[in-house]
């Protein structure tokens, strides 16, 4: 927006997922449906995937304080490149913290839920209309669509959910 490219007045929230828990599949799954019963699961586990340099992986370790469990720190597994699902899924690691859609679908690898909301994070996907676009209402029209009813059922599927109001 900075560089005029996009036009402020079309600028909207299209999406946003939360922050959720995953296993390796065949493992125990952890309840993580409160604040007390989160704070025993990566006490539980064995090695936690952790991307240092990802928003989510920030979250966890942050997270593992908030909960007063920084001893798991110890547990932390380094995952660099944006391949924490794969040491969940192969194994090398039994779980971790991380956006939804990096969690739904992934084979081998099972969704324990989302944070509590308490502690829950989100992204937020934003779109904006090109500022030299003609017509301009085809960018716009096109920024409508993931809203509509049948497209948030899709995106619902892989994590996503309807932006904040």
């Amino acid at each position: 927006m900075k560089a005029g490219r996009i036009d402020p007045s079309s600028v909207r929230p299209l999406a946003r997922t939360a922050v959720g828990v995953a296993v390796h599949t065949g493992l125990p799954v952890p309840d993580v449906g409160s604040i007390e019963a989160l704070k025993s699961a990566p006490s539980r586990a064995g090695p936690l995937a952790c991307g240092p340099d990802s928003a989510s992986g920030s979250h966890f370790v942050k997270l593992l304080d908030r909960l007063g469990v920084a001893d798991a720190r110890a547990k932390l597994k380094p995952v660099a490149g944006g391949h924490v699902m794969d040491a969940v899924a192969k194994g090398d690691a039994e779980m971790t913290v991380i956006t939804l859609p990096n969690i739904v679908g992934v084979p081998v690898v099972t969704l324990a839920g989302k944070l509590p909301e308490a502690l829950r994070h989100y992204t937020t996907f934003t779109g904006g209309a090109s500022a030299s676009a003609a017509p301009a209402s085809g960018g716009r029209a096109l920024l409508k669509f993931p809203t509509t009813d049948e497209a948030a059922a899709a995106f619902e599927r892989f994590g996503f959910e309807r932006p904040a109001p």
